[in-house]
């Protein structure tokens, strides 16, 4: 049971991030879109990062501890592949057509990007 305190979907959070005006928040994706790098560890992207990395105007560098999580994440869907798990995305198709499977998992990564 909850406390009246508590805020599990992090509502509090939400609404102080969403204070300030309009102007001031374009300014702030300006300057994340001209990062020279973005530096990723687990924590939230913004808007402007994501839009530098997508258009390539910004290297993206790890944090070890999400290198460490990455590297145990693909470790896992290896593992999982080698066992003959389904795997969406990765040895079935995507949204509509996941009901097919394939052993072509490099291809299909390749054919998505």
């Amino acid at each position: 049971m909850l406390r009246r305190d508590e805020d599990p979907l992090k509502w509090e959070e939400a609404a102080e991030s969403l204070k300030g005006s309009h102007f001031e928040e374009v300014k702030r994706m300006v300057e994340d879109y001209r990062k020279e790098v973005v530096r990723m560890g687990g924590e939230k992207l913004r808007v402007g990062e994501v839009a530098a990395v997508a258009g390539r105007m910004a290297a993206v560098e790890l944090n070890e501890g999400a290198r460490v999580r990455v590297k145990e994440s693909s470790e896992w869907v290896m593992e999982s592949v080698h066992k003959g798990t389904d795997c969406y995305g990765v040895t079935t198709g995507f949204g509509s057509t996941s009901h097919r499977r394939t052993t072509q998992g490099h291809a299909l990564q390749t054919e998505l990007i």
